[in-house]
């Protein structure tokens, strides 16, 4: 059951499940940068003011400077740009200086398969992804490199065409470009 669900958390980290999709609202602190998100955070999807609509922009917790749209340094504004650290904080930039309303709306990990008629989240059809994952780590764990191999591929394959069915895509982020396609990658 380990595998199986652990397969469902990487498929749906990987995968934009639209089942999955939640939303958590923080009110601000004025004077506070740094709010606790939802424990079952897996992606983001949007960060923004609930009253204007605004979305926040995302940066790297090294990138994360007090600055306005205007381009002057502040310390204290209105939030423009959050960072998400892996104890599930974020950090606001600038530092609130009012109590504002922030929605974020997130992709939730899938509820754990516990008992034996436990379902997964995944689409049915998809539902062998979980089984192609759990033999490719079974695989692994015997030595046998050759069917992991196998098996990871089979994963791989239909962990891209689910991507594709649900969404058009071969990943949440955009197409893959494979090396030699366009040139050296």
């Amino acid at each position: 059951k380990s595998w199986l669900n652990e397969a469902q958390a990487r498929i749906c980290s990987a995968v934009t499940m639209p089942d999955l999709l939640t939303t958590y609202d923080i009110t601000t602190t004025r004077g506070t940068a740094a709010y606790n998100l939802p424990s079952d955070l897996i992606r983001v999807s949007k960060f923004f003011h609930k009253d204007t609509l605004l979305e926040l922009a995302p940066y790297s917790s090294g990138n994360l400077r007090p600055v306005t749209q205007g381009g002057n340094s502040t310390e204290y504004g209105t939030p423009e740009a959050y960072t998400i650290f892996t104890a599930l904080t974020t950090q606001l930039a600038p530092i609130p200086d009012d109590v504002y309303t922030l929605t974020l709306d997130y992709y939730k990990a899938p509820p754990a398969l516990v008992d034996d008629g436990d379902v997964s989240v995944l689409p049915a059809d998809y539902l062998d992804l979980l089984v192609s994952y759990s033999l490719q780590r079974c695989y692994r764990s015997e030595d046998d490199i050759q069917m992991a191999q196998f098996y990871m591929g089979e994963y791989q394959r239909d962990l891209e065409k689910l991507a594709v069915d649900l969404h058009g895509q071969t990943s949440p982020d955009g197409p893959k470009v494979l090396s030699g396609t366009w040139g050296e990658a």
